[in-house]
């Protein structure tokens, strides 16, 4: 994504990504046949995830050292490869971030 620009991605499975500027994002053109829907960010973006029990959403950072998996809620993530940090803000639902063999579950109050 160039900077100064913002965009908003519809997946093929509905769901919504908004690309902050400077952001580079990788996706399938399809899910179909996959046991996850598996993108991959480097930058910021907002993901407002389409609900699939049999195919968990997984966001990976290009760096791959972390991995997001959900299976529909919204959240925000931040890994831009210049910064030592990556977060995730949850809005809605719950996220299950992966850093190697070490995972944090984080669920959104009811």
């Amino acid at each position: 994504m160039p900077y100064g620009k913002r965009s908003k991605i519809v997946l093929e499975d509905n769901t919504i990504v908004h690309l902050n500027a400077g952001s580079k994002f990788i996706f399938p053109s399809s899910f179909a046949g996959k046991d996850s829907r598996t993108v991959f960010l480097e930058g910021e973006a907002y993901f407002e995830v389409a609900t699939n029990k049999e195919q968990p959403f997984v966001v990976k950072t290009l760096n791959d050292d972390y991995e997001i998996s959900v299976l529909g809620t919204k959240f925000n993530v931040t890994a831009y490869a210049s910064e030592n940090t990556i977060q995730t803000v949850l809005k809605e639902g719950s996220v299950k971030i992966l850093k190697k063999e070490i995972y944090f579950l984080l669920r959104k109050p009811c």
